[in-house]
């Protein structure tokens, strides 16, 4: 098992279970600690508490895509968790504009199906700057 990513706290927001599952595995079998949760709103509940060195959460999800979270996210002061670094992960990658993405406060944008060592390697870069 590699310590890649010992210690560093993520916050998973995917609406599907399975997919909670093996990104939470993956990161963990890096050494990261892992919180996950179904949605925006519990994400939210969570990250003041957690305070996660990394958000990384899914576009498309029933109650609050990823842009409503992270503007949401943004609004908070940085004591309950308003900077913490976010990656977004979606199936329509290629269809946003990355300026958009940084201006809305994601420092990443990953592809659905993700690349293990793309997600690794994200987060990892974020942690080291947060």
């Amino acid at each position: 098992m590699s310590e890649r990513l010992a210690g560093v706290r993520v916050l998973v927001v995917d609406d599907e279970p399975r997919v909670r599952e093996l990104v939470a595995a993956l990161l963990q079998s890096y050494g990261a600690r892992v919180t996950s949760v179904g949605s925006a709103a519990d994400a939210l509940r969570v990250l003041p508490v957690e305070r996660p060195d990394v958000l990384l959460t899914d576009l498309n999800m029933p109650e609050g895509d990823g842009f409503s979270l992270i503007r949401q996210v943004r609004a908070l002061s940085k004591v309950k968790g308003g900077r913490t670094p976010a990656v977004l992960v979606t199936g329509q990658a290629s269809f946003l504009d990355p300026a958009e993405l940084l201006r809305a406060g994601f420092q990443f944008c990953l592809p659905k199906p993700l690349n293990a060592r793309e997600l690794v390697e994200s987060v990892a870069t974020l942690a080291t700057q947060n």
